[in-house]
C-alpha cells in the first residue's frame, strides 16, 4: 500500500511540480499556478490525441515531426527554393532546412533556453517559413501540422460526418411517413394516428432546419473535401464551422416564413419549401447579404436614418481651441472675452454625449 501511494504521489508531483509530501498553500501559489496552467495544456494535449491519434506539442514553436513532414513533401514533389546566398546554388532552402533540424533536433527536448538552442530554433524558423511559402497552393497554405493532420481530418471532424447522416435520416424519415400517410386507406389505429400527428405536426414544422442544416454540412463536405485533396487540412482554421450549420438552419426556416415559396415558383421554377431550404443553408452568405439589402432598402424607403443612433460627439479638438485661446495674451487681458470662454469650455464639459 505504502509503495503505491509513493508511486501515486511520485506521479501525481510530476504533473502539477511539486515534491512529494509538499503541501501546497500561500507560499507556493505561483509554483501551483504554473503547475495548474502545465496540467490543463498536458490534459489538452492527451484529448487531442485520443480524438484524432495524432500527438502535436502545442507548446513548442517547433514541431520537428512537422518539419520532417514539410522536407518529405518538398523533396518528392520537387519543390525548392535558391537559398540565401546566390553564390552558392547547391544550398537551397530544402537542404538548409534539414540541416537546421538535425542541429535542432539535440536541443528538442530541453526545457531550458540556452543561446545556442534559441540560435538553432531561428535557423529552422526561418527556412521553414521560405519552404512553406513555395509549398503554397492557389489559397491553400501547406506546411507540416497540414500535412500531417490530413491523414486525421475524418476523425476531427466526426461530428460533422454523424450530423449530416443524422439530418438526412430525418429527411428521409419525414419523407416515408408522409407518402404512408398519404397512401393508406385503411382506418389508422391509436399507433398510426400518433405517427401521423408526429408527421404532420412536429416533423413537418422542422423540415426547414432539418435541411437548412443538411445545405450547410454538404458545403462544409465539400470544402473539406477541396482541403484533403490539397493536403491543407488544419483544425486551427476550423473555428466557425458548427456556427455556419446553426446559422444555416435558422436562416433557412426564417426565410420560408418571411417568403411565400409559392411566389419564387410562379415564373416557372418548380421549388419546394424543402429546396429552398436546402439551397439557403447551402449559400448563407448569399442570402444573408440578400436580407440585409432589403433592410437598406427598407431604411432608404421610409427615410429611417433619422432614428439611426448619432455616433457620440468629439469635442476634445474643441476645448483644445478654446484652451488656447485663453492662453492668448490679448484674450486674458480683455475680462469679457475670457469669461465668455470660460462659459463656453463649462457648457461644453457639462453637454452630455449623444
Amino acid at each position: 500500500m505504502d509503495t503505491g501511494l509513493h508511486s501515486y504521489e511520485y506521479s501525481a508531483g510530476r504533473i502539477y511540480n511539486y515534491e512529494p509530501g509538499r503541501i501546497p498553500g500561500p507560499s507556493n501559489e505561483g509554483a501551483d499556478r504554473m503547475a495548474i496552467v502545465k496540467f490543463m495544456q498536458e490534459g489538452t494535449q492527451a484529448l487531442y490525441t485520443a480524438l484524432t491519434g495524432w500527438s502535436s506539442d502545442i507548446t513548442k514553436p517547433i514541431v520537428l515531426e512537422e518539419v520532417n513532414a514539410l522536407i518529405r513533401y518538398a523533396s518528392e514533389n520537387g519543390i525548392d527554393s535558391p537559398g540565401p546566398d546566390p553564390s552558392n546554388p547547391d544550398e537551397t532552402t530544402l537542404v538548409l532546412l534539414r540541416r537546421a533540424a538535425a542541429e535542432y533536433e539535440p536541443f528538442y527536448d530541453d526545457e531550458v533556453m540556452t543561446p545556442k538552442k534559441i540560435e538553432a530554433e531561428v535557423k529552422v524558423l526561418c527556412h521553414y517559413a521560405r519552404l512553406a511559402k513555395q509549398t503554397r497552393i492557389e489559397n491553400y497554405p501547406i506546411n507540416g501540422r497540414t500535412l500531417i493532420e490530413t491523414s486525421f481530418a475524418g476523425r476531427s471532424l466526426f461530428w460533422l460526418f454523424g450530423l449530416t447522416f443524422i439530418l438526412m435520416g430525418f429527411a428521409i424519415l419525414n419523407e416515408i411517413m408522409a407518402g404512408w400517410a398519404q397512401a393508406a386507406d385503411t382506418p389508422y389505429t391509436q399507433f398510426q394516428q400518433e405517427i401521423v400527428f408526429f408527421q404532420r405536426h412536429v416533423l413537418q414544422h422542422l423540415i426547414p432546419f432539418i435541411w437548412g442544416g443538411l445545405g450547410a454540412c454538404m458545403y462544409l463536405l465539400m470544402r473539406l473535401y477541396n482541403i484533403a485533396t490539397h493536403r491543407a487540412f488544419d483544425r486551427a482554421r476550423l473555428h466557425g464551422w458548427a456556427l455556419r450549420v446553426l446559422l444555416a438552419s435558422v436562416l433557412a426556416a426564417v426565410t420560408l416564413y418571411l417568403i411565400d415559396p409559392a411566389a419564387l415558383s410562379s415564373n416557372g421554377i418548380p421549388l419546394e419549401s424543402k429546396s429552398i431550404a436546402f439551397l439557403v443553408g447551402l449559400g448563407v452568405k448569399v442570402v444573408y447579404g440578400a436580407f440585409e439589402k432589403l433592410v437598406d432598402t427598407l431604411v432608404d424607403k421610409f427615410n429611417l436614418d433619422s432614428v439611426r443612433r448619432q455616433p457620440p460627439a468629439d469635442n476634445n479638438q474643441l476645448r483644445d481651441f478654446l484652451a488656447c485661446a485663453l492662453a492668448d495674451p490679448a484674450i486674458a487681458k480683455d475680462a469679457k472675452k475670457r469669461e465668455v470662454l470660460l462659459d463656453l469650455m463649462r457648457n461644453i464639459s457639462n453637454s452630455p454625449k449623444c
